[in-house]
């Protein structure tokens, strides 16, 4: 699962293969940057999201995999000694 900012923001999918969809009946318990899941279900080729970016995979059921990795803060380098911003 990751979190896609566009309009709004809508979180996704992508499987083993790289395929990303929208994921329809999925519950708030399966949302997290990160998350593995494992999800049977169906892709709707006749319907679109409201992030109309991917197509809809409409879950019959998922099971979680892995808890949510804490993600590491980028360090940001000081600046050069001549550096006057």
């Amino acid at each position: 699962m990751y979190f896609n900012p566009l309009e709004g923001g809508i979180w996704a999918f992508e499987d083993e293969a790289g395929n990303r969809y929208q994921l329809d009946g999925i519950g708030g318990d399966a949302r997290g940057e990160g998350r593995k899941l494992t999800v049977i279900g169906e892709v709707d080729h006749e319907v679109m999201g409201i992030g109309m970016v991917y197509p809809i995979l409409k879950v019959a059921s998922y099971t979680i995999d892995s808890e949510i990795k804490e993600r590491k803060k980028k360090s940001v380098p000081p600046p050069l000694p001549n550096d006057r911003s």
